[in-house]
């Protein structure tokens, strides 16, 4: 997208309120990330729910649509086709799918990959910094 400037006040302010719930999730993912006796489906659902918030924010910031998913692929494939750069690895974003609210409330399959925590914290934090730069920047504007 050529322009960082939100779609509208109201759209700035629902994007706002994203970022703040997705560095939750962050933090969440920084504490407890290091502690074994955090289960990782705790780490992969703050994990996914950061990454999930966060891109929302950009494409709620930009006036863009989107259904009510979790699907992390989904809703990055919505950045890319509307013009706007999304500096995440995808592969790293399919891992943390699983992770979504169906698993976290145990409407989904068993995940049989083990989460790599300092990967996901680290895409979670990545994530969160770049939909930061988007807001904060067009806020500038």
């Amino acid at each position: 997208m050529s322009s960082n400037v939100p779609a509208s006040n109201a759209h700035a302010d629902a994007a706002r309120m994203l970022l703040e719930k997705a560095g939750g999730d962050v933090t969440v993912v920084q504490k407890l990330s290091d502690d074994m006796a955090v289960p990782d489906d705790v780490i992969g659902f703050h994990a996914q729910q950061a990454i999930e918030k966060s891109i929302k924010a950009v494409l709620t910031w930009h006036g863009i649509v989107y259904r009510r998913t979790h699907d992390l692929l989904e809703i990055a494939g919505i950045c890319q086709d509307s013009g706007i750069e999304i500096p995440l690895n995808i592969e790293k974003l399919a891992l943390l799918n699983p992770f979504a609210v169906e698993f976290r409330y145990g409407f989904a399959e068993e995940i049989e990959e083990t989460l790599e925590r300092r990967d996901a914290r680290l895409i979670a934090e990545e994530g969160l910094a770049w939909a930061n730069e988007i807001v904060t920047d067009g806020l500038k504007e």
